[in-house]
């Protein structure tokens, strides 16, 4: 495949790679001065790894990873908000968004403005989390740490944001920058509410500060808002048994201030489930691959796990500081997570995600002990002769070390990484055709699509959506399938037209179909156990689809768009 590399994608790679040049020589500059201000440094860096990652991608039609499961699901939710409403799920236009919105929502809403597809909104989304990751949560704990007089404490609210992008895998950052928004916000929410819930004082305007706050984050993504919920249940059993209750009953006002805050979210959805019952397919995906014990530093030894192990080390030696043990409990949480998924499985063949709290959760966790340690570091150094000078090998070690496992370092030395260039470089044909004409031929008709990457450009209203574990709980995956395998069952194309005008989720009006032979094939991703999906393939016999009922309005190729005539009803 690298073989196809041309000169010009060749030129992206050595593009981004002035970055890395860019960013040691500012970074040295900074460490080498003294003078450059933690908040300018992280700004900067941010641009410059947002630049960066905006150098590799801008020529890729596709998402860097192409459209497939989630990075599909990610571009139509995008573009559904962007060019529909913010209210409306991807697929079931007549639903309310099942999956947290507020982050996709602010990225489309700029789409919106700007026009953009989802495609690039994806790239959008990424970007904005290079770029801004840095400095907001540099911002959010100078805020909380402005009256705390330790000199060293820069080190360690300028050292966190980074440590959590250098822990977090690039390939999760470049699909879901909101969980890595969610799992440091929450992190955070945990850490600064358990301090001061200790406090003799807990005032009316901290319960709805963090109240705001917890309501925020689960509207970006609420497993890590759960996750920080059991972590500061955990801690509450750790207060005096006489300062239980006023722990507990401080959290519970918090947590009612944060279901209010995300009312707009989960209140509409509930209704949803109420109105139309529910199928929760997406806790359900499971392979083997999901249950080992992970603890992230010595599965696969190198720099960036050997770093990590500091992070736990420093939060297991500082158990006893208060700060620390919030982030005890949240890799405690992460465990705790994993171990009842796997009691939910052994006792009701029940997945609930439970690998979840490693790529996001844990990672973060470690970042902030480690951030912590280093400040203890510091502060051990500032007493020792040459300490000065130790402090600049690690500054500049650890910048070394950051830019080389940076998106421009090693990441796009990688030849996987290469071929995306290559893979996602455009978007096929029988995409991009069939998707021109839907944005301007586009209508809110109940459609059965077979094309499932034209919701990354054009919002559809689906009859069903392909993917089962992605699909709304409330559409009831299961009856709409059985529904289309049941058309497909149709003798002639009267019986055919009535089933698609009388299903029990409203009429199907248009057909986005592909032909091969005498059949129109629909492909679905069915929940199957141990190896998560199963293709699903069944065949509408093409005989079924009369101009007699229905009106040829558009082909390329094979691929078909018809729609149900203006006077159908008379036959």
């Amino acid at each position: 495949m690298l073989n196809n590399l041309s000169f010009l994608d060749a030129q992206h790679i050595i593009n981004a790679k002035f970055f890395l040049f860019f960013y040691l020589i500012f970074g040295l500059t900074c460490i080498l001065s003294k003078k450059i201000n933690s908040w300018v440094f992280l700004l900067v860096s941010g641009v410059i790894m947002g630049a960066g990652y905006y150098v590799l991608v801008d020529n890729l039609q596709l998402a860097f990873w192409g459209l497939k499961g989630d990075e599909l699901t990610i571009a139509a939710m995008y573009n559904t908000f962007a060019h529909y409403g913010f209210f409306s799920d991807f697929s079931y236009h007549h639903l309310f968004p099942f999956y947290p919105p507020l982050f996709f929502w602010i990225i489309a809403a700029a789409g919106r403005l700007l026009s953009l597809n989802g495609i690039v909104m994806i790239k959008m989304g990424a970007a904005a989390a290079f770029i801004f990751f840095p400095i907001i949560f540099y911002v959010i704990q100078k805020l909380y740490w402005r009256n705390t007089r330790d000199n060293n404490l820069e080190v360690a609210i300028l050292l966190s944001p980074l440590l959590m992008m250098f822990f977090v895998s690039l390939d999760e950052i470049f699909g879901k920058p909101h969980e890595l928004f969610a799992a440091a916000a929450a992190l955070y929410w945990l850490l600064f509410l358990y301090l001061e819930i200790k406090k003799i004082r807990f005032s009316f305007k901290k319960i709805i500060i963090f109240g705001v706050w917890g309501g925020i984050i689960f509207m970006i993504y609420y497993l890590w808002l759960v996750f920080a919920v059991i972590a500061l249940s955990l801690l509450g059993l750790t207060v005096s048994k006489k300062d239980q209750l006023k722990f507990y009953s401080r959290s519970s006002l918090v947590l009612f201030i944060a279901l209010v805050v995300s009312l707009p979210f989960w209140w509409p959805l509930i209704f949803s489930y109420i109105t139309y019952g529910s199928e929760n397919w997406q806790a359900g995906f499971f392979t083997i691959n999901n249950i080992p014990w992970r603890d992230l530093f010595f599965e696969d030894l190198n720099w960036k796990t050997l770093i990590m192990f500091f992070g736990f080390a420093s939060i297991i030696y500082n158990y006893k500081e208060e700060k620390f043990r919030p982030l005890i409990a949240a890799l405690a949480t992460v465990y705790i997570w994993w171990f009842t998924g796997l009691i939910t499985l052994t006792l009701f063949q029940v997945p609930m995600q439970e690998f979840r709290g490693y790529y996001y959760f844990m990672p973060a966790a470690l970042a902030i002990g480690l951030s912590f340690g280093l400040m203890q570091l510091w502060s051990w150094l500032d007493k020792i002769n040459n300490g000065e000078k130790i402090k600049m090998v690690l500054s500049i070690s650890g910048l070394i070390l950051f830019a080389h496992y940076s998106i421009f370092g090693i990441f796009i030395d990688n030849p996987a990484i290469q071929e995306r260039l290559i893979e996602s470089k455009q978007v096929p044909a029988r995409i991009k055709k069939p998707a021109d004409y839907i944005k301007n031929h586009n209508s809110d008709d109940l459609t059965l699509n077979s094309i499932p990457e034209l919701l990354a450009f054009a919002p559809i209203n689906n009859f069903i959506y392909f993917n089962q574990h992605n699909s709304h709980p409330a559409a009831n995956f299961s009856e709409r399938f059985a529904y289309v395998k049941e058309m497909a069952l149709s003798k002639d194309s009267a019986e055919f037209f009535k089933k698609s005008q009388n299903t029990p989720f409203g009429k199907i009006n248009r057909f986005i179909l592909y032909h091969a032979g005498n059949n129109y094939p629909l492909f679905y991703q069915i929940d199957k156990m141990m190896t998560a999906i199963e293709e699903v393939q069944v065949d509408l016999p093409d005989n079924l689809i009369s101009e007699k009922y229905f009106n040829l309005v558009y082909k390329y190729n094979e691929y078909e768009i018809w729609e149900t005539r203006s006077d159908s009803n008379k036959f």
